[in-house]
């Protein structure tokens, strides 16, 4: 079963190929998961999983990954969600890159002619946060994302899955 972590390493192998295809310098820093020193006692959360540097931008991301057919809004605790708010109120970019990982029912394998769902998607934090507060249930379903947010195309890169986060990386609002 692939993990969160093994989603942002895709990410991270997919950056010189973006780089490439952009014609431009994409900086992908990824935030370490403790920052602790070796007599700490206490090792503060981190803001969010990383960001990217892209035409003198600051474009932060959470990244998350889910084997069912939606993503719970408590995946994004209540420090990250703010973290990606102040980002946004600083003048910056800020998303839930969301990558679905799951074996479609038979009933959806007909509907789409496919088996398994392997995508990903980045949502606007803002939005996230209004999808969160409108919603009905605790979660957002795979047909909210297909709908509502940035599609963030797969790419072989070497045999192995990658991310072409252009779309994420070129939009303005």
């Amino acid at each position: 079963m692939v993990k969160e972590k093994d989603f942002l390493s895709e990410v991270t192998a997919s950056i010189p190929w973006v780089s490439a295809a952009l014609g431009s310098h994409v900086e992908w820093t990824k935030i370490p998961d403790s920052i602790a020193g070796p007599n700490s006692r206490f090792s503060a959360p981190k803001a969010y999983d990383g960001f990217f540097c892209y035409c003198g931008g600051h474009i932060a991301v959470e990244a998350k990954m889910t084997h069912g057919m939606s993503v719970s809004f408590s995946a994004l605790n209540d420090q990250q969600e703010s973290k990606l708010i102040a980002t946004t109120a600083a003048g910056c970019r800020a998303f839930v890159l969301v990558n679905f990982r799951t074996q479609f029912s038979q009933l959806e394998q007909k509907r789409r002619g496919i088996d398994r769902c392997i995508m990903a998607f980045a949502v606007p934090v803002l939005q996230w946060v209004s999808a969160r507060q409108i919603a009905c249930k605790g979660s957002l379903p795979l047909s909210w994302f297909e709908s509502n947010a940035i599609v963030i195309p797969k790419i072989a890169i070497n045999g192995a899955i990658g991310w072409d986060v252009r779309p994420m990386l070129e939009i303005t609002f």
